[in-house]
């Protein structure tokens, strides 16, 4: 199952667009500003280099909620 969420670093406060696929790190596209969100998350340029980044120190980072 795939799914888009936004986590940020705990220690920067930046905010990632990731993919998930099979509760897996498997694209990222970041760090984000709030003016780079699309419409739908599926329309980032993700990057499997980053994602493995993110995986490896996904205990730094949370899920992100927009205000």
């Amino acid at each position: 199952m795939d799914t888009y969420e936004y986590w940020a670093h705990e220690k920067s406060g930046e905010v990632w667009a990731v993919h998930i696929q099979d509760g897996e790190v498997v694209g990222a596209c970041g760090p984000l500003n709030h003016r780079d969100r699309p419409a739908d998350m599926r329309d980032f340029e993700y990057s499997q280099e980053e994602a493995a980044w993110i995986e490896d120190c996904r205990e730094d980072f949370r899920l992100w909620e927009a205000v």
